[in-house]
């Protein structure tokens, strides 16, 4: 899913980004095809590693289908056939919001580590279809059922959250830290440069700043999930968000001094001064308004909340370590990729925030 190279590039070795795989369409006209079981998922997998010795398998979520992501579901089918368009993943996800289905670790009971993360759901012949994925080095099978949740739940919070609520969710999953922090050296959404960490601005001015550019950088995942298209072929959802963000940024940008262009109003290394910050907090906020009243997210509309429960379940876990610390990473459906470490009391927290991308 998505491209082979991660943004940003610090986290280019903590996961493995499956190939595309693309399959021509189901056709499914019966939404209420009887859906498949606990039992005949956890069996499928089982039959389908039935070469493996010591693999377990635990259901680590089960997705219930409802009237809006079987209607939400469908009209992405739809449009991808008329469009000419293939499903991701032999339509996985589509299947998963018509038919329900169940996330499911994969784990080798010999040495309790985690080997696997599987999608399993059903077409409308009632075949099944799985999504497979690899789980890179270690991670043990406790830490990965808090992974899992843990970024589930924070996907949740930061795409099903409206934009004015932004800063009070990064302060309730992030904490008062962050602003501090200087591991990542601004490489990361809702994370500061060293240099400007430093700057003597207070900590609301630096709270301000990268909640408003962390907002800016989610804003083209958000909008992919206000598309009926979105469950059909998140990758192509998300890039032509992207390019719509591009679009609108740069009118913005044209009547602003300076020739200002998008990523040099996103590169915070540019900011020396407390009142540059300040000056640029401002800018970005002017711009999400820009793009707020241009192309509206609305986050409470039955299609955005549809595709969101879908765009928060994960898809990828990684491990990866350097000299000082361990990191590991998972990815949701959405592209968003969350980077976890432990504190200095040994619990998993939040380290950073970025997407899936060229």
């Amino acid at each position: 899913m998505f491209s082979m190279f991660l943004k940003p590039l610090a986290l280019s070795s903590l996961l493995y980004i499956a190939p595309l795989f693309l399959a021509p369409i189901p056709i499914a006209d019966d939404t209420q095809a009887r859906r498949m079981t606990e039992d005949q998922a956890l069996s499928l997998l089982r039959a389908r590693s039935s070469g493996t010795a010591n693999a377990e398998f635990v259901v680590v979520h089960e997705f219930e289908p409802d009237e809006a992501t079987r209607s939400v579901a469908k009209e992405a089918s739809n449009r991808a056939e008329s469009e000419h368009r293939e499903l991701y993943e032999a339509g996985v996800l589509v299947d998963m919001m018509r038919f329900g289905g169940f996330l499911v670790l994969e784990t080798d009971a010999a040495t309790d580590t985690t080997t696997a993360l599987h999608l399993v759901t059903q077409n409308g012949a009632g075949k099944p279809v799985v999504e497979s994925n690899p789980v890179q080095d270690k991670v043990s099978r406790a830490d990965a059922l808090i992974l899992l949740d843990k970024s589930e739940t924070i996907a949740r919070a930061f795409l099903g959250s409206p934009s004015s609520n932004m800063t009070n969710v990064l302060r309730e999953y992030v904490g008062e830290h962050l602003p501090a922090s200087t591991s990542f050296q601004g490489e990361f959404y809702f994370d500061l440069p060293e240099d400007v960490a430093k700057l003597p601005a207070s900590p609301e001015q630096l709270l301000d700043l990268i909640s408003i550019s962390g907002e800016l950088e989610v804003w083209s995942v958000r909008s992919a999930l206000s598309t009926q298209s979105f469950a059909a072929n998140p990758e192509k959802a998300l890039a032509v968000a992207h390019e719509q963000e591009l679009i609108l940024a740069d009118k913005f940008l044209a009547d602003q001094p300076g020739g200002l262009k998008f990523p040099d109003l996103m590169d915070l290394n540019s900011i020396k001064t407390v009142d540059g910050l300040v000056e640029r907090a401002n800018l970005l906020r002017e711009l999400n308004s820009f793009l707020n009243e241009r192309d509206p997210v609305r986050v409470n509309s039955s299609t955005y909340q549809a595709n969101l429960r879908i765009a928060a379940i994960p898809l990828q876990l990684g491990f990866a370590s350097s000299e000082t610390t361990n990191w590991y990473g998972v990815m949701t459906a959405s592209g968003l990729i969350f980077a976890w470490s432990r504190d200095g009391s040994g619990d998993i927290v939040l380290a950073g925030l970025a997407e899936a991308g060229d």
